[in-house]
């Protein structure tokens, strides 16, 4: 259920920065956090599920390195979000029936910039989930995150947990995450 969320955002978030020309860098050394366990899928996206008793059930952050360096204002992130939250509910086959922007914001980190929207999902079941989804951009660096989780405070958690991760990793092997 949360893979599913998951991919279907980061599906979304794709189109932000779908740039023709994106070159492909080498692979680099690949980063990872005790408890949580990492998986690469065919599109490059690199997920963390975790697997420690203590992490909140059904935690799970993502990220995938973006094409182009361009930088998007606040408004054209949020109206992106939009956009993402409309066709999240209308391709989820009658699964999710609302998605609540709770905040978009800028912030930045270590140089970078990050804009973060932050989201309720709510499934047709009755069930609520939380996801904050970042978009981070330092100079030729470009990559998108996600985290959800069952309350706001866990998808946010996620987001801060893991963005020196992504950062680093990044740093380390150029924008693709090794395989």
């Amino acid at each position: 259920m949360r893979i599913l969320t998951l991919a279907l955002a980061l599906a979304a978030l794709t189109a932000l920065s779908a740039a023709p020309g994106a070159q492909d860098r080498p692979a680099g050394a690949a980063v990872s956090i005790d408890g949580w366990q990492r998986e690469v899928a065919e599109t490059g996206t690199v997920y963390f599920h975790c697997r420690a008793a203590t992490c909140p059930v059904g935690a799970a952050v993502s990220y995938r390195m973006q094409p182009g360096d361009r930088a998007l204002t606040l408004e054209d992130f949020r109206t992106h979000h939009e956009v993402l939250n409309r066709r999240m509910v209308e391709q989820s086959g009658g699964r999710f029936v609302r998605v609540e922007m709770i905040e978009v914001a800028q912030s930045s980190e270590a140089g970078a910039q990050v804009l973060t929207a932050v989201k309720a999902v709510e499934e047709a079941a009755g069930d609520r989930q939380f996801m904050a989804s970042s978009l981070v951009t330092d100079g030729p660096r470009r990559f998108t995150m996600v985290s959800t989780g069952r309350t706001e405070a866990d998808a946010r958690t996620g987001l801060r947990m893991f963005l020196p991760v992504v950062m680093m990793q990044t740093q380390l092997g150029g924008s693709q995450p090794r395989r």
